[in-house]
């Protein structure tokens, strides 16, 4: 059986790769000035870029945009991301590590940086990297600089704030009925809102662009499956061992799935507590005289609730299904645990992995596999490893 799950797991690994993922309707501007009408792979990049993927139609083969070539690149209404020579300050807003220097550290460099509204001369820009989050802004001919926010340490001591973007935005775009800046916060509403007052109040036109907003970022979906069971017991310091025959068990649990924000909702975090329960009664005729009693019979009967707790990733193939593999880490909390005269009832760690097909989001069937765990292992020169293979199914109640 666990040659058969690693064959479809591979298989599953060779169709996704195949698998094509969508490309969307996009341009880039290259350093001639030129617009060029093409496809892109639209990534929703949480990051800021440094690369892109385009097609100059749908059967062309795949090309790739950087910094050096690309003026500027954008998709849809989605994003849009200008190639622009800034001055950066990099310092981290970590507090085990501020400095005790107010100014910004500003350094040149070249980036995608993200805008986020425009007008025909007023722009708000954003640059993302891992923890790092920065502002920028253009005015009225002006080059596009930072909006400065740093959190400093005063005297080594006292932690304070620079919040020199406000009078940046006081002094660059001035308008009489204009939100004003003292309740105006670092981040990307709190701005956003301000440059619309100002279009507003400028009566000027403008263009937000909104990044795809991923739905339904929490499912949850109720989780029978069918288990193929085998056990094997034996004592350690005889070295006697009995396999007993896959048998089957059944299990039910409900699944809570969170799609993380980011690479178009291909990543999500899992956690599934799962009823499990196996019984089976085996006589072992040929077999040595089992470990855990004087005849060669075996009577096994194991429930427990399990709590996965994963990563799944997804692979799209089309509009209606995708791929998906994942990942659990298993703490297993024993309800019953009885092989013959012996018992056991300590929680289990054990890991758990698999991969199967999402149907509209709604329907899923899965095949797992778990690494074996010793469910007697109260006990010293007794084990009894438990394997189990499974067909899980999937139906989507939120």
């Amino acid at each position: 059986m666990k040659s058969y799950l690693v064959i479809i797991i591979v298989l599953f690994f060779a169709i996704s790769g195949a698998a094509q993922i969508s490309f969307e309707e996009g341009y880039f501007i290259n350093n001639d000035g030129q617009k060029i009408d093409c496809l892109i792979k639209n990534l929703q990049w949480r990051n800021n870029p440094t690369t892109f993927t385009y097609k100059l139609s749908k059967n062309d083969e795949e090309k790739e945009g950087t910094l050096d070539q690309v003026k500027e690149f954008g998709v849809g209404n989605e994003s849009k991301f200008c190639r622009l020579k800034v001055g950066i300050d990099r310092s981290s807003d970590d507090l085990n590590e501020l400095t005790s220097r107010r100014e910004a550290n500003l350094k040149e460099e070249t980036l995608f940086l993200s805008t986020l509204i425009e007008g025909d001369e007023v722009a708000l820009f954003t640059y993302q990297n891992k923890n790092l989050k920065r502002y920028f802004f253009k005015e009225v001919n002006v080059e596009v600089k930072q909006l400065i926010y740093k959190r400093y340490l005063y005297d080594n001591i006292k932690l304070k704030t620079n919040y020199t973007f406000k009078s940046q935005l006081d002094k660059g775009l001035n308008c009489n009925t204009n939100s004003n800046t003292a309740n105006l916060v670092y981040t990307e509403k709190s701005l956003v809102k301000f440059f619309k007052a100002y279009f507003k109040c400028k009566n000027e036109t403008y263009k937000k662009y909104n990044p795809r907003k991923i739905k339904d970022r929490f499912q949850l979906v109720f989780k029978p499956s069918v288990r193929l069971n085998k056990v094997t017991i034996g004592q350690e310091a005889f070295q006697i061992s009995t396999s007993l025959d896959p048998s089957i068990g059944y299990s039910f649990g409900l699944s809570l799935e969170y799609t993380l924000p980011f690479n178009k909702g291909k990543w999500s975090a899992i956690i599934e507590p799962t009823f499990q329960y196996y019984k089976t009664i085996q006589e072992k005729k040929n077999a040595p005289v089992s470990p855990f009693g004087t005849v060669p019979v075996n009577d096994v009967e194991y429930q427990s609730i399990e709590v996965p707790v994963g990563i799944r990733h997804y692979f799209y193939l089309n509009d209606n299904a995708k791929l998906f593999f994942n990942g659990f880490l298993i703490t297993d909390f024993p309800i019953k645990t009885k092989i013959n005269n012996f018992s056991s009832d300590t929680p289990l760690l054990t890991f758990a992995y698999g991969g199967g097909v999402n149907i509209k989001n709604k329907y899923s069937v899965e095949l797992r596999g778990s690494i074996r765990r010793n469910i007697l292992n109260d006990f010293i020169s007794l084990y009894a490893d438990f394997n189990s293979y499974s067909i899980v199914f999937g139906y989507g109640i939120l």
